[in-house]
C-alpha cells in the first residue's frame, strides 16, 4: 500500500497516527485525516507539518482522490461511516499496524521496543541515541516528541535515509472485542527489545497467562540471525523469565541488575537529578554510563538501549554519549513548571506499576519534597481488575487526588466501578490522604488548602489530565 500517495488517518490526533501520518508526509505522500475537536499534544505536531484534519462531523464523505485509509481500535475503527464508505467505493482500507509492518519490512535493521511499561522511553531513547551515532535512522514512538540535550525537541516519528528504523511495539488489539490479535503480531523486526510484562488490557487478554502468551508469539518473530542473537530481555522480570522457558537460548540475551543478566547493570545510584551505572556484558564490556532520567527503571531502559547499539557494532563511548544526551519523551515524567516551592511534572502512568515508577522516580529527584498526586484513571476496566493495586500505588505519594474515570469509547460504565470506589478501598485499608474531585475548580481548591512550601505534583493519567495544567500552574504560581 506504501506505493499508494493519498491517505486519510481516522483518529490522526493519537500519538501513534499523528506520528505515522509524520512519517507518510516526510515519505512524500499527501495525507490528511479526522478527528475530535478538543486540543490534544499533537496538535501542534501537525499544524507545524502543514498536514490538515477535519473534525468528527463536519465530514460527511472521503476527500477526492483518497487511496487508502488507515484506521485503528478508536473512533468505531472500520466500522465508521468514511470507513464503510471507502470500502463501499473501492479505495483501500488498512489498520495502522498492517501499515506499519509494510514498514518496517523495507529496514533491514529494525528494532521494536515491546513491553507493557517503559516502551516508550526506551524507544526514545534509541531513537535518540542513533541520531547522535549519526547513522540517519527513521523512527516512530509512542509520544508526540522527544527532548535531546539543553532544549532540541524532536518529533516522535521521522524517515532518515539509513537501514534503521524504531518503532514501539504495542501489544493492544486490532479491534476489540471484535478482533483481538495483538497490534505486535503484524510486526516482524530485526532486533526487538521487551521490558517487562504485566496484565494492562482486561479489555483485550483474558487472563495475565494469554498475556504472556501473546508476548512469547511476539518474541518469536525475532531470532538469532548470522550467529548474531537479536532479541533483547529484561532479566529482572519474572513473567519475562516465564515467556524464555519457550524460546531457544540461542534467540535472546538478557539485561538487568540480576546476577544472571549476559548485560549486567552494577554500581547504579542517583547523580545529578538522573542516574549513573556500570554496565558488564559480552565481548569484554565493562563500562560507566550516566542518564540524566531518575529512577531504576530507567537504568534498565537504558540497559535495553545499550545491550541492542552494542550488539549493533557500536562503541561503548559512543553509545555513553549518545544516550546522555536523551532528556525524556512528551509526557514522560515531563517537566511542566517549577518555581519557588513547587515543581510540576506531567506523565502517562495509567497502570499501578507506572505510578509507582514515577512516584519513586520524583523521590530520587526531589528526596526532601513532599509528592502530591493528580491522578485521573484511565478505563473502567483496568480501574476494576487493579483496584487494589491502584490504591497501593497511590498510598505511596504523600497525598493523591483522583479525578473522574477517563473511559475508553469502547467501554460503558457499570454503575459500580468508579474513583469513588478507589477511595473507599482506600479508607479501609487505612489510607486516609486519598480524595476524590469532579471538576477543575474542586482541584484547585484541594491544591491551595493542602500546598507546602515544597510540593512536586505529578499529573498521572493516559486521559486528558494535561488540560489541567493551566489550573495546577495557577495555584502555585499565585503568592501564597
Amino acid at each position: 500500500m506504501l506505493e499508494c500517495s493519498r491517505f486519510f488517518l481516522m483518529g490522526i490526533k493519537g500519538a501513534a497516527m499523528a506520528n505515522i501520518a509524520l512519517l507518510l508526509h516526510q515519505m512524500g505522500k499527501n495525507v490528511s485525516g479526522i478527528d475530535v475537536g478538543e486540543v490534544f499534544p499533537t496538535d501542534a505536531v501537525l499544524t507545524d507539518a502543514g498536514i490538515p484534519w477535519y473534525r468528527f462531523g463536519e465530514l460527511r464523505v472521503i476527500p477526492p482522490d483518497v487511496e487508502v485509509i488507515v484506521f485503528a481500535a478508536a473512533h468505531q475503527a472500520d466500522s465508521h461511516e468514511l470507513v464503510r464508505q471507502a470500502q463501499a467505493s473501492g479505495i483501500r482500507v488498512v489498520h495502522q499496524a498492517a501499515l506499519l509492518g509494510e514498514l518496517i519490512a523495507r529496514f533491514p535493521r529494525s528494532i521494536a521496543v515491546a513491553g507493557c511499561h517503559g516502551k516508550t522511553t526506551t524507544s526514545s531513547m534509541l531513537a535518540c541515541a542513533l541520531l547522535k551515532l549519526n547513522v540517519d535512522p527513521s523512527y516512530m514512538v509512542g509520544a508526540p516528541s522527544f527532548r535531546v540535550g539543553s532544549g532540541t525537541v524532536h518529533p516522535g516519528g521521522r524517515v532518515g535515509h539509513s537501514e534503521y528504523f524504531v518503532i514501539e511495539a504495542d501489544e493492544y488489539a486490532l479491534h476489540p472485542p471484535v478482533n483481538r490479535t495483538p497490534k505486535f503480531h503484524l510486526l516482524k523486526p530485526a532486533y526487538a527489545i521487551i521490558t517487562n510484562i504485566d496484565y494492562d488490557h482486561p479489555d483485550v487478554y483474558a487472563s495475565f497467562a494469554e498475556t504472556k502468551e501473546a508476548f512469547l508469539t511476539f518474541a518469536k518473530r525475532t531470532g538469532a540471525a548470522n550467529g548474531k542473537k537479536r532479541l533483547f530481555l529484561c532479566a529482572d522480570d519474572d513473567p519475562l523469565r516465564e515467556v524464555t522457558k519457550g524460546l531457544a537460548t540461542e534467540a535472546y540475551q538478557t539485561y538487568g541488575f540480576s546476577s544472571d543478566a549476559d548485560y549486567r547493570i552494577q554500581e547504579s545510584a542517583p547523580e545529578k537529578g538522573g542516574m549513573t551505572f556500570t554496565l558488564s556484558g559480552p565481548e569484554n564490556l565493562y563500562h560507566r554510563f550516566s542518564i540524566a532520567l531518575p529512577g531504576e527503571k530507567n537504568v534498565l531502559n537504558a540497559a535495553a538501549v545499550i545491550g541492542v547499539l552494542h550488539r549493533m557494532g557500536f562503541s561503548p563511548d559512543a553509545i555513553a554519549t549518545a544516550i546522555g544526551s536523551f532528556r525524556g519523551a512528551k509526557r514522560r515524567f515531563e517537566l511542566v513548571s517549577s518555581g519557588p516551592g513547587y515543581v510540576i511534572y506531567d506523565d502517562y502512568a495509567h497502570h499501578p506499576a507506572e505510578l509507582r515508577a514515577v512516584i519513586s522516580a520524583a523521590k530520587i529527584r526531589h528526596p526532601h519534597a513532599r509528592i502530591r498526586v493528580v491522578f485521573q484513571p484511565h478505563t473502567f476496566s483496568r480501574t476494576k481488575s487493579l483496584l487494589e493495586d491502584f490504591v497501593d500505588a497511590l498510598a505511596l505519594a504523600e497525598e493523591a487526588i483522583v479525578l473522574p474515570i477517563f473511559a475508553s469509547a469502547r467501554e460503558r460504565a457499570d454503575g459500580i466501578v468508579s474513583s469513588k470506589l478507589l477511595i473507599e478501598h482506600a479508607t479501609r485499608k487505612g489510607i486516609t490522604t486519598m480524595c476524590d474531585i469532579s471538576d477543575a475548580s474542586a482541584l484547585r481548591k484541594v491544591l491551595a488548602n493542602g500546598r507546602s512550601n515544597d510540593d512536586v505534583v505529578i499529573m498521572a493519567g493516559a486521559g486528558d489530565v494535561y488540560a489541567l495544567q493551566p489550573d495546577v500552574l495557577l495555584v502555585y504560581s499565585a503568592q501564597k
